[in-house]
This record gives structure tokens, C-alpha cells and sequence, in this order.
């Protein structure tokens, strides 16, 4: 799981001899709304340099292209499709992920969609893609890579989550010293 801005040929190639098949990867729009949501502590834009990671290594590794979507970005997909397409960026799995509350907060998890309005969106997202040329998996509700099975996601105050979609389950923390407690029971 990364944002792609660290995965340089030469980390992947490393990474690649360790066994590495699978990467899921963040662009949550094309340049203009992604650099505005994720950018470096310096406030330049990490679009750029995602692309052109991921267009040096898109047919080495199976690519999972994870797009946060909420209110504010979602009639915007389209234009990141286009994009990765003019990019020669066309098979990667995608997974349009709607956007919901959490622990880990920030500005953009304020726009998220109403319960009842998220199976209709989906569809549209759905369409959208395949009507700019990407495919559409047959599991499309079994996408990304569940970290669940790794034990990294870290919450603000030291709890270790399952996922950042379960952040009620705390599994254990991490003490000062950066040693992990894991509770044994929800492990």
C-alpha cells in the first residue's frame, strides 16, 4: 500500500526480488484535485511524480489504482481515466472507493455520501470506466489489497487498527518506545 511517490524504479526492483507481485496505489483525481489533497509537507503536488512511477513500472506488477471518492471529487473520475489512459496507464484494477467517516481524519472526509445514495454512485463509477475503456473486474466488491493481514495501520494516538475501515477494532498499540502490544483475543 503506498501513495506511489517513493516507488522508484530502482525501490521496486528491489522490492520485485523480495517477491513483490501487488501494489495498490492512491490518485484521488486527475493533477488539479489530487495535488490538492495530497501533497508533500512543502505543499508541492505528489501527482507528477506518482505517474511517473507508476508509468515505469504499471506492466511489471499488478496495479490496483485506489481513487478516494467523495462530494467534492466525484464528477472528476472521469478526467483522471482520461488521463491515465493518455499516459498509457490502462491496466490497473481499479477501485473507486467512497469516502467514509473514520479516525483518521481530515477536510475531505467531511463530503462523504449519503448511505442511501452509495449503490447508485458506485454504478455510475462503474460506467464511467467502462465507457473509458477500463475493465471492469467480476469481484468488483473484493478490490484492493486489505491490509488486515499485515497489522500497519496506526491510528493518531498509537492504536493498531485492522484496516482503516475497522478503526472501532482496536487490535493492540504501540508504546512509547515503539514496541507493539497486540491484544491477543482480537488478533
Amino acid at each position: 500500500m503506498t501513495n506511489g511517490s517513493l516507488l522508484t524504479r530502482h525501490v521496486f526492483e528491489e522490492l520485485k526480488s523480495l517477491g513483490l507481485t501487488h501494489v495498490q496505489i492512491t490518485l484521488d483525481g486527475p493533477k488539479e484535485v489530487h495535488d490538492k489533497r495530497r501533497y508533500f509537507v512543502g505543499g508541492k503536488g505528489s501527482y507528477d511524480i506518482i505517474l511517473k512511477n507508476l508509468k515505469e513500472i504499471r506492466d511489471e506488477v499488478n496495479v490496483v489504482l485506489r481513487v478516494n471518492i467523495d462530494v467534492n471529487n466525484l464528477d472528476s473520475f472521469r478526467d483522471l481515466l482520461k488521463d491515465l489512459k493518455q499516459n498509457g496507464i490502462t491496466k490497473v484494477r481499479l477501485d473507486p472507493h467512497l469516502v467514509h467517516d473514520n479516525v483518521f481524519r481530515n477536510e475531505y472526509w467531511d463530503y462523504t455520501f449519503p448511505k442511501d445514495e452509495e449503490g447508485e454512485i458506485l454504478v455510475k463509477l462503474w460506467e464511467t470506466a467502462k465507457d473509458e475503456g477500463f475493465e471492469i473486474p467480476q469481484d468488483v466488491f473484493r478490490l484492493g489489497l486489505c491490509v488486515a493481514h499485515f497489522d500497519v495501520v496506526v491510528g493518531p494516538f498509537g492504536n493498531i487498527y485492522p484496516c482503516w475501515a475497522f478503526t472501532g477494532y482496536v487490535k493492540g498499540y504501540l508504546t512509547e518506545d515503539g514496541d507493539v502490544v497486540i491484544y491477543e483475543k482480537l488478533s
